[in-house]
């Protein structure tokens, strides 16, 4: 049953384009079959010319012959022109209510969970292979380099790293790629020093002399003997990691440094919440409480499998 659980979570939040998006699952019209989700449809195609883009909401109902809708069937950018006022309230249209612009605060939530597991994750995974490789290598090497990787580390920790993300997210730009970037710099060196100690520590065993001692060479032994040893302490770390990242991605994002409009992020859904803390409640509670729910449950997993 837990694994079950697990996949549908997974889908939900990783795939949400299957659950949570404007365009159909399956569409037939006018006898011509489609899957918008995975396909790129001409807007002529559905006597829509003078459209970029189709809108399937706005389709001929009786050309339409079999439609398949997710179980939300809004776009994360798709505004609800409907809607006398924005925000409006949660109702059987929208199950979270809306936010300022009309859109749907289900599905902003969704994506925003999937923008910020995937940024986070793969942040740290960069961060992670460069920290081993900077700490396999530096263990082999003189104590001048031990000491410029200290040095380095201490000279990192010394600046305020929040003042620094504030600046370059201005100079920048709402870029992604500058926020991972500049976490990767921030604390490579120390999980390169536990890397470091961690090889030597391994290096010094009985079984590695005798692996050397039959004829391995120098690269089988690191990849084969060390690495297995090294990489699990690191793995441990990354719920941590991940977690820091996403608060930071929410904060940044709060101050209207975060990601692009048009992009679903924490923090820009929470800065609106600001706006209209007196008037519309669900702005505040149901970000507050994802977030809440997300980074509970990376810490759970850190303390699960933390020595």
């Amino acid at each position: 049953m837990k694994k079950i659980f697990f996949i549908l979570i997974t889908t939900l939040f990783i795939f949400p384009e299957f659950w949570v998006n404007d365009k159909p699952l399956y569409l037939v019209y006018k006898g011509r079959s489609y899957f918008p989700i995975v396909q790129t449809i001409d807007p002529q195609h559905l006597e829509q010319s003078e459209r970029i883009y189709p809108n399937f909401k706005d389709l001929n109902a009786g050309d339409v012959e079999v439609v398949v809708w997710p179980f939300i069937s809004w776009g994360m950018n798709e505004s609800d022109f409907q809607l006398p006022s924005y925000p409006s309230a949660p109702d059987g249209r929208h199950l979270l209510g809306t936010d300022d612009r009309g859109r749907d605060l289900l599905a902003r939530l969704i994506y925003a969970v999937r923008m910020s597991v995937l940024f986070s994750f793969i942040s740290v995974f960069v961060l992670i292979v460069l920290s081993v490789g900077v700490g396999v290598g530096a263990s082999f090497c003189s104590s001048r380099f031990d000491f410029a990787l200290s040095g380095t580390m201490d000279i990192f920790e010394s600046i305020p790293q929040w003042m620094v993300f504030l600046l370059v997210s201005v100079y920048w730009g709402q870029k992604p790629w500058v926020l991972g970037a500049l976490f990767v710099i921030f604390n490579w060196t120390t999980l390169a020093l536990l890397a470091k100690s961690q090889t030597q520590k391994v290096w010094k065993s009985a079984f590695i002399e005798a692996t050397l001692a039959t004829g391995s060479s120098y690269s089988h032994t690191i990849v084969y003997h060390i690495l297995p040893h090294i990489i699990p302490s690191q793995l441990i770390l990354v719920p941590k990691l991940m977690l820091q990242l996403i608060l930071l991605q929410v904060g940044l994002g709060f101050l209207g440094f975060g990601f692009s409009a048009s992009s679903a992020d924490f923090g820009e859904i929470l800065s609106q919440s600001e706006r209209y803390l007196e008037t519309s409640w669900w702005l505040t509670l149901y970000p507050c409480a994802l977030i809440t729910l997300l980074l509970a449950g990376l810490y759970s997993l850190q303390q699960r499998y933390e020595v």
